[in-house]
């Protein structure tokens, strides 16, 4: 039960850094790219949220 508090809270964790961080530097990866760390990290977020619920 602990544990899977702890793996929600990663997952948000994650996700936001994914959302928030992997975007700014658009010099190293190509749009594309980046619009999927985004939809992966709103996913992994979505996540999180269902496992802190759980």
């Amino acid at each position: 039960m602990i544990l899977i508090k702890i793996i929600g809270a990663g997952c948000i964790l994650f996700g936001f850094f994914l959302v928030v961080l992997f975007p700014d530097a658009p010099q190293y990866q190509s749009p594309s790219m980046a619009w999927t760390a985004v939809f992966f990290g709103v996913f992994l977020i979505a996540l999180g949220i269902y496992l802190l619920k759980a």
